[in-house]
C-alpha cells in the first residue's frame, strides 16, 4: 500500500489517503514467497511513480478487471485467482481446504456474475452533476 500525502501551499500536511494492496507477509521479505509479494508491489509502486512523473500516457493500458459488461470470467477469478498456486504446494490438506470450499465460492462467482447481469448503471439527476462538475465554481465552499 501507498501511503499519499496531500500538502499544502506551505509543504505542511493538510489530507493524507492510501492507495494500492494492503499487504502483510507472514514470511520474510528474502523467502520465496516473500519476494513474489514484493515483486508486485514493486510493480504496484512503479505504475504510480511513471503515472505521477510520466503522466497517463506513459502507461500501459489497464484491461485486467475491466471488462466492458458482466463478465463470468472475472467472476471466477475473484474467488479462484491464485488457488492454481495453492495446489501446486501437493499438501493434501490445502487440496482439502479448497475441494471443500470450492462449491460455495463457485456458487458465490456466480451469484456475483448474476448480479453484474442484471444490475444498470447508476444515474445521477441533472442538478448533482452540475453540482459536481470540476468546472463548475465551487462559490467558496471547502472541504
Amino acid at each position: 500500500m501507498v501511503r499519499c500525502l496531500v500538502l499544502d501551499d506551505k509543504g505542511m500536511v493538510k489530507d493524507t489517503f492510501s492507495m494500492g494492496t494492503r499487504v502483510v507477509l507472514s514470511s520474510d521479505e528474502g523467502s520465496v514467497g516473500g519476494q513474489e509479494v514484493m515483486k508486485v508491489l514493486y510493480q504496484d509502486f512503479e505504475f504510480y511513480r511513471r503515472f505521477m512523473e510520466e503522466g497517463p500516457a506513459s502507461l500501459p493500458p489497464v484491461t485486467e478487471f475491466l471488462p466492458k459488461g458482466a463478465s463470468l470470467r472475472n467472476s471466477l477469478r475473484l474467488n479462484f485467482d491464485g488457488t492454481s498456486g495453492l495446489l501446486k504446494s501437493g499438501n493434501p490438506i490445502v487440496w482439502l481446504v479448497v475441494a471443500v470450499g470450492a462449491l460455495p465460492a463457485f456458487s458465490q462467482s456466480l451469484l456475483h456474475w448474476l448480479a453484474q447481469l442484471t444490475c444498470r448503471e447508476p444515474v445521477w439527476p441533472d442538478d448533482i452533476e452540475r453540482a459536481c462538475n470540476a468546472a463548475t465554481p465551487s462559490n467558496g465552499l471547502t472541504a
